[in-house]
Parts: C-alpha cells; sequence; structure tokens
C-alpha cells in the first residue's frame, strides 16, 4: 500500500515576537475560539492544545498598554477556565487544579473555576480542598444547585471511603 501526498498551500503564520499587541489579542482569540469548537466538539485534546496556544501570545502581558491590560485578562480567564474543563473530561485532575488555580489568581471568587477545582481534587481523592471549595461557592451562591448536588455527592463518596477503610481496619 503506497501513498501518494502532495500539499497545496501552504500559510506560515507570524511569530509572537513579530506581532503588534492587536494582532497578538487578535491571535488569542482565534485560538481560544478554535478551542472552544473543539470542546464543543468533544475533541477535548484538541481543545486543551489550542487553549495553550492561545495563552501563549498573551502569557506574558507587562508588554500591554493599560487599554489592553483588561481584554487580555478576559480572554485569560476564560482559556484557564475552560483548560481546566478540558481537563476534567480527560481525567488529568492535577492539570485541572493547576488552570483553575491560574484563574482563581486573576479573579478569586470566579465560580467555574472554583467549582472546577473542587471536581478536581474530588477526582485526586482530596475530599477536604474540594469540601473547602464547593462550601465557599455556597457562601458566595446559596443557590447554587450544582454546588450542592457536587457536595452531596463529595459526602457519599467520603462515607464509602470511611466505609472500605474501616472494613480494612
Amino acid at each position: 500500500l503506497q501513498y501518494d501526498i502532495m500539499l497545496e498551500s501552504f500559510t506560515k503564520t507570524k511569530e509572537s515576537w513579530d506581532m503588534s499587541n492587536e494582532e497578538k489579542i487578535e491571535a488569542a482569540l482565534a485560538k481560544k475560539e478554535a478551542g472552544n469548537a473543539y470542546f464543543k466538539a468533544g475533541k477535548n485534546a484538541r481543545a486543551l492544545k489550542r487553549y495553550e496556544q492561545g495563552v501563549k501570545y498573551i502569557e506574558h502581558d507587562g508588554q500591554f498598554p493599560d487599554a489592553l491590560k483588561g481584554e487580555c485578562k478576559a480572554i485569560k480567564l476564560a482559556v484557564f477556565s475552560n483548560s481546566a474543563a478540558a481537563c476534567l473530561k480527560l481525567k488529568r485532575y492535577k492539570e485541572a487544579v493547576t488552570n483553575a488555580n491560574k484563574t482563581l489568581e486573576l479573579d478569586p471568587v470566579h465560580q467555574k473555576a472554583l467549582f472546577r477545582r473542587a471536581q478536581a481534587y474530588s477526582g485526586l481523592d482530596d475530599h477536604e480542598e474540594a469540601e473547602l471549595d464547593l462550601k465557599k461557592l455556597i457562601e458566595m451562591d446559596s443557590g447554587n444547585r450544582d454546588a450542592r448536588a457536587e457536595l452531596k455527592r463529595l459526602r457519599a463518596k467520603q462515607s464509602m471511603q470511611m466505609k472500605k477503610d474501616s472494613a480494612i481496619f
């Protein structure tokens, strides 16, 4: 079996150091949107790759003027939060915690990031940290049904673990 492959077109993208600040923001937005499309299609590994590529354009926002720093922060918040969601789907819980922490560094009361970090801690069987995040989330928004349901699941998981532990000992 033999294949002949012919490259019909190729466009080389600019390197980030050759871009203006506005071009960097546009490129980061394009990567974020591509990541969102992959995430919606269930291609989480590809989505994660696009999110990582997008944040590289704006991760060092010290050179951006003050007018564009807000836009950079908004993109970073979305990219890190979405990366945490993609990591959860891929069961990469440590990466999910890292991405949620990056989101929370930018916005300490970001509810999605708190919820995703709690889910990641639960996946890592770090029940105390997960419970702290969920309680903080419920404190912030007492009507948050998802957080209450996750806390209920977490407590059931903890009781199952305690039963297993007591049976072993």
